[in-house]
Formats: structure tokens, sequence, C-alpha cells
């Protein structure tokens, strides 16, 4: 015997999943490639496997942080301005630390630079969105 079409409320159980699994996305890679970025086995002496290992625990504590922030807000349209950097210095950070890695260069410069530019360049970004009035 073939089964019912699922049920309305189904499918709003579906959606409400697919968004929430996409925000864990959404806010756990970034932090777990700007920790593993912070945990680099040249820049602290840390053993690599203890930075992804801490990496990783921190990026959970953050997803889990940000999913329960999100759901006690209930539900929000658009992104935020902490979305917004954080895009935006993850598209600068990973262009630099490619270009500067290319040359054949290692150390830790191929990090810090990258990342102090793209810092720099994310929270000028929110900064010119608040001076300009688009929060």
């Amino acid at each position: 015997m073939p089964s019912d079409p699922p049920e309305v409320e189904d499918w709003d159980e579906v959606d409400h999943w697919t968004r929430r699994i996409g925000r864990w996305l959404a806010v756990g890679i970034p932090a777990w490639l700007l920790l593993l970025a912070a945990f680099n086995q040249d820049l602290t002496g840390i053993p690599w496997v203890v930075g992804l290992s801490i990496a990783s625990v921190l990026a959970t504590v953050v997803v889990v942080i940000a999913d329960r922030r999100a759901v006690a807000q209930g539900p929000r349209r658009g992104i935020g301005p902490f979305g917004r950097a954080l895009i935006a210095w993850a598209v600068v950070f990973f262009v630099l630390a490619l270009i500067m890695g290319s040359g054949g260069r290692s150390g830790a410069a191929v990090l810090l630079i990258p990342f102090v530019v793209a810092t720099m360049v994310a929270g000028g970004v929110e900064l010119a969105r608040r001076a300009l009035g688009r929060s």
C-alpha cells in the first residue's frame, strides 16, 4: 500500500530544519576556518592535531551559542552586521592567503598579513555601512 503524501506540517518541519542546518553551516564553517588559522602549528607551536581539536571544539561552541541565540530571537530575515563582516573578512582573507601562499612562501606572514588586512577591511565595510545609515 502506498503511503499518504506528507502533510503540510511535515514540510514546515523540513523547512525549519533546513534553515537551522544552513545556519549551523553558515556560522560553523567560517568560525572553524578562522580558528584553524589561529591555532596554526607554525604560529603557536601547538601540534596540528591539538590545534585541529581545539578549533573543532570551539567552533562547535560558537555554533551552539549562535543557534540558541537565533532560536530565542525567533524568525529573522536577512543577514546581520556580524554576518556581513564575517563574509567580507573570509573573502579578503582567503584571497590574500592564496595570493601570498602561491609564491612558494610560507610562515607566519602568509597568515598574519591577510588576517590583519581582512580584519581591517571587514571593519571598514561595516563602519562605512553605518556611516551611510544602512544598518
